[in-house]
């Protein structure tokens, strides 16, 4: 007669946490093997971006003022005189250009205002959104006004003198946002903003005449 060897539910007891730690240490190697593999594909899926950056080597656009008109520029005092109040009215013509060979370019919400001794004297004016192929330029026109807009007493004292000197010194600056395209694929929003300042003529002065800078001024861009 053969006998048979049965574990007792002491032996299966004594198993069980060996059992127990292979099943934990199995899991662990698991959930380390994930981890290095999604850390392994985001340093590629970074490497590629670096590579494609420093490939490309996108330049940010350059914007220049191919000529701005003053038509219209007076001053009411207010009641009692702390403040003086501004109506103006300019027309503007900028270029601007897409330096680069392999990138496209979004303009999102593109707004321009003109400002005068560090204070704004037009409200701000917005460009229809649009799309710049490569090395592409195009003409962007603006009319800017401002009504009844309050600026500081020695604002007139300030034009005065302008106009004896024969040069109005203004500054317009445009801010909005932008994205890259490559291909088919679009970046996320890069805040833009673009300075320009030009010295207008005085001549015969307003109201004889607009006062119009048509020398074209270099802009700065930041991004």
């Amino acid at each position: 007669m053969t006998q048979l060897d049965i574990e007792s539910p002491k032996h299966c007891t004594a198993k069980q946490p060996h059992n127990s730690h292979h099943h934990h240490r199995h899991s662990f190697i698991n959930s380390s093997s994930f981890w290095k593999l999604l850390s392994t594909l985001f340093s590629a899926l970074l490497t590629v971006i670096l590579l494609v950056w420093l490939v490309l080597r996108p330049s940010k656009p350059s914007f220049s003022l191919q000529q701005a008109s003053v038509y219209h520029l007076s001053l009411s005092d207010s009641v009692p005189a702390a403040a003086s109040f501004l109506n103006s009215s300019f027309q503007l013509t900028f270029v601007a250009s897409n330096p680069n060979s392999r990138l496209g370019i979004y303009y999102d919400s593109l707004r321009v205002y003109a400002s005068y001794q560090g204070q704004q004297i037009t409200g701000l004016t917005s460009f229809p959104p649009f799309y710049q192929d490569h090395g592409e330029k195009n003409l962007l026109s603006a009319s800017l006004t401002g009504s009844n807009l309050p600026v500081a007493p020695y604002f007139g004292s300030e034009v005065a003198r302008d106009q004896v000197s024969g040069k109005l010194t203004v500054r317009f600056a445009v801010d909005g946002r932008i994205r890259w395209k490559v291909g088919k694929w679009v970046s996320g929003k890069y805040r833009m903003n673009v300075e320009c300042i030009t010295a207008m003529d005085f001549g015969r002065g307003l109201p004889a005449g607009p006062l119009t800078s048509q020398q074209g001024s270099r802009c700065s861009t930041t991004l």
